[in-house]
């Protein structure tokens, strides 16, 4: 009876210990996993344009000009997906793609607004991670991507370059929320003017 009871207390004492070995820990990344990427940046202006609408009496005269100020609100969104594999415990190889557009809300409800066609680039690209074992990470990285629609006749776009750098933590084991910043140029006139963005998003590993 004592001989069960010892064994029983050992027992007690260590499952719990190989409960959690073999528990994978969580962690950013790991060699071999696959990331899913999803990534959304909106950014608002309102403007205001003046009317001037001229006034003229029963015969024909001008006799003065009535102002009218319509306000609007124009949206540019930047939605992004991507798929990547962990080539190693802090690099991450990715494929993906980039739609933005804009559209213009009227004040008037009658106003029906406008909504341009989106447009749709390609990118390639990679991350790095400064510490892919722990739930948080820093990362930078790099991409390539190119325009494949709303390209105008005769168009010289050779593509764009993009750094990036952000911050990821887990909020379930297979699950992170990342926020970046980042700058990119277009390879037809780099060393011109440059792009600077931020989003915010989360990514899935498996």
């Amino acid at each position: 009876m004592r001989t069960r009871l010892v064994f029983a207390t050992v027992i007690l004492a260590v499952a719990p210990s190989l409960a959690a070995a073999q528990e994978p820990p969580r962690s950013i990344g790991r060699q071999g996993a696959t990331q899913m990427s999803f990534g959304l940046f909106m950014l608002g202006t309102e403007r205001s344009v003046v009317h001037s609408t001229p006034i003229y009496n029963s015969r024909g005269q001008l006799i003065g000009t009535d102002t009218v100020e319509d306000s609007y609100f124009d949206a540019n969104f930047n939605a992004t997906m991507d798929i990547g594999k962990f080539v190693s415990d802090s690099v991450v190889l990715k494929v993906g793609t980039i739609i933005s557009g804009n559209f213009t809300i009227g004040e008037d409800e009658q106003d029906e607004g406008s909504f341009n066609a989106p447009t749709v680039n390609l990118l390639t690209g990679l991350l790095w991670y400064a510490s892919p074992g722990s739930t948080g990470s820093f990362y930078a990285g790099a991409d390539y991507f190119i325009q494949v629609n709303n390209r105008g006749e005769g168009s010289k776009d050779k593509g764009s370059v993009f750094g990036r750098a952000g911050l990821q933590t887990l909020v379930r084991d297979n699950v992170a929320l990342f926020v970046e910043g980042g700058y990119g140029q277009a390879l037809a006139n780099f060393g011109e003017l440059g792009l600077f963005t931020t989003q915010i998003g989360f990514r899935i590993q498996f």
